[in-house]
């Protein structure tokens, strides 16, 4: 399930009708152009696909109908086309995520609404349901969403914690660790997992454990958007009280900033170092 799908590649082309606004997905094998199969709806749903994710023996499409109010989930075999199993969630007033976790058969959906989000861990090969959770949203808006990698699921609705992804059970939690709608996104890198809360306190926390490794004060007047670990490194980007975009080199064993640049124009997204240049 974790080999990727090096001959299948999903493209979308509009539908012979394009007045419908339709979308048909092709599977189409990338070396020579043949198109392997293709997944279209039935009737004239006005219907938009993404592909979620793609493995050596599975295809998983997301298919959002905006006639019906339905976003589905859509399970295909890699080779044939033929449809595994699907699900389907009514879209009004809400919003989905999907989050495969290949290592652990499984996929999260998160369905966002206002005040809370379920989140729901189906089988990858079935479909079937293993575990639903609901976890409220803290007033000012979401949290970003779980972090994920191909056997772990780090969630901070509420507060930061580590969940299993098959069970839902909850591996370790730190309820003093609360990041908001406006703390950037967490990143996992080196063994370590990095964390703006909303106090504007910056974690350095075993992933494994939930331990903490570091925790340095940030400036509680700026609004942090981007963390960008760099071997040993730490980049943090966001923008000042003054409006100003900076982006700060922060020291890994002390958490404190080493330099910083501030331009009224934002900053680049990427950074590459070489050497001593950045």
């Amino acid at each position: 399930m974790e080999k990727s799908l090096r001959k299948l590649g999903l493209v979308a082309e509009d539908a012979p009708r394009t007045i419908l606004d339709s979308m048909q997905a092709k599977a189409v094998d990338s070396s020579t152009g043949k198109i392997l199969w293709k997944y279209s709806p039935e009737g004239w749903a006005i219907t938009y696909y993404d592909l979620v994710a793609a493995f050596s023996d599975l295809v998983l499409l997301r298919e959002d109908d905006q006639r019906d109010g339905l976003t589905t989930l859509a399970a295909m075999n890699a080779e044939t086309g033929k449809q595994q199993w699907y699900v389907q969630y009514i879209n009004k007033k809400r919003s989905f995520q999907f989050l495969p976790v290949p290592a652990a058969d499984t996929i999260l959906v998160l369905e966002m609404e206002k005040k809370k989000v379920n989140m729901t861990a189906l089988t990858l090969m079935g479909g079937k349901e293993r575990k639903k959770q609901t976890f409220k949203v803290q007033k000012g808006g979401h949290p970003t969403p779980p972090l994920v990698t191909p056997r772990n699921v780090w969630s901070f609705y509420g507060h930061a914690m580590r969940l299993d992804p098959a069970s839902g059970a909850v591996l370790w939690q730190r309820k003093d660790i609360v990041p908001d709608n406006l703390a950037p996104p967490p990143k996992l890198e080196m063994n370590k997992l990095y964390i703006i809360d909303k106090e504007k306190t910056l974690h350095f926390l075993n992933p494994e454990t939930g331990e903490s490794i570091l925790t340095a004060p940030l400036d509680e007047k700026s609004r942090y958007t981007n963390i960008y670990p760099a071997g040993d490194t730490l980049y943090l980007r966001g923008q000042d009280e003054g409006g100003s975009w900076f982006l700060a080199k922060h020291d890994p064993k002390s958490g404190q900033a080493l330099w910083k640049y501030s331009s009224t124009q934002a900053t680049v997204s990427n950074l590459i170092e070489d050497g001593d240049r950045l």
